[in-house]
């Protein structure tokens, strides 16, 4: 892909994102819409796809049936669609590529709307697994103004190009703090966070593209209680229990806590594995709270070895963060 063309695949996606920002800021939810051109047509042509089932999910796969039905013919492209975060907010995804590009590069803007401040932007547009791109691509994405074509792409919507240079400015930069019983954390830039599923803790998580979907890095956020053992023992017990397993032990130890709110020693454990034929890395870091035989837990995972530094990072993030709840409320 020549660097006209991959300039073309951005502005087309800059223009997307305006166009389904316009419908999000009326309270609509942005259906799945491509846009791409050809060597033989001289505008870019608009393609809304559509399934008799009701699915946004199957609407968004019906637009990657008619990109795969029509890739040989395209010399760039973008597709949008909406992502529902939950208590996250909502997410324009645009996909973009193009003739002789192995691998689509995946945007996400995140957004909130229907709040007392209505519609906003939320953080910066942000490429989502750059770490997973061919290295090739990952030169290339460095060196190519991105972001300043998606801006081009934008402003020449009409009407809602001269709208969306005054979204990205007033665009939200709030890290989230989330509490566990008596605890606040904070929610790393660029990652999104959901409830467990019985409600006692959080899922924090990075985005990515939609084929990796499965294997989105993320730090889980609980209290544990009814152990009847000190850390200690209970290194000890799942290091042994670990070993059973046939998992790599990287490390599990007692520390100092890189707590600065809770400064007892904690126990931190990783190790690598393998489930469903993929290797993943998991640590967990137990935190003693004054609570008699509680413990605040985080567990961070990943599924590519790619993937592991930001999660290492975003732990660590978390970490220092914590305060009791009555510290930060005053």
């Amino acid at each position: 892909m020549d660097e006209e063309n991959l300039e073309e695949a951005f502005q087309l996606a800059g223009w997307l994102l305006a166009h389904q920002a316009s419908l999000a800021a009326k309270g609509e939810i942005p259906l799945p819409l491509l846009s791409f051109t050809r060597d033989d047509e001289e505008t870019a042509q608009l393609v809304a796809p559509r399934t008799d089932s009701d699915s946004y999910e199957r609407q968004v796969i019906a637009g990657r049936i008619v990109l795969d039905e029509r890739k040989d013919q395209l010399r760039s492209w973008a597709f949008c669609y909406d992502e529902d975060l939950g208590l996250a907010g909502r997410a324009l995804v645009v996909e973009v590529g193009g003739e002789e590009l192995s691998r689509a590069v995946t945007l996400a803007q995140r957004y909130v709307s229907g709040d007392e401040r209505g519609f906003r932007l939320v953080g910066d547009l942000e490429v989502l697994g750059p770490e997973l791109l061919p290295p090739a691509l990952q030169v290339r994405l460095e060196s190519c103004r991105w972001r300043y074509l998606i801006t081009e792409g934008a402003t020449h919507h009409e009407p809602a190009g001269e709208h969306w240079p005054l979204w990205y400015a007033a665009r939200a930069h709030q890290r989230p703090r989330l509490g566990v019983g008596d605890y606040l954390f904070a929610v790393p830039e660029g990652w999104i966070f959901r409830q467990t599923e019985d409600g006692t803790g959080w899922v924090v998580l990075r985005l990515l593209p939609w084929e990796e979907k499965s294997f989105e890095p993320s730090v889980v956020v609980l209290l544990a209680g009814g152990l009847d053992t000190t850390l200690e023992s209970f290194v000890a017990y799942k290091k042994a229990e670990l070993q059973e397993l046939a998992a790599t032990i990287l490390k599990a130890e007692m520390c100092a806590s890189p707590v600065p709110s809770m400064p007892a020693p904690v126990a931190r454990i990783s190790w690598e594995g393998e489930a469903e034929g993929r290797c993943y890395r998991t640590e967990w870091v137990w935190i003693p709270t004054p609570a008699p035989d509680e413990f605040l837990v985080m567990s961070a995972t990943s599924f590519r070895t790619e993937t592991w530094a930001s999660v290492s990072q975003a732990l660590e993030t978390m970490l220092a963060s914590i305060v009791q709840d009555e510290v930060e409320t005053g």
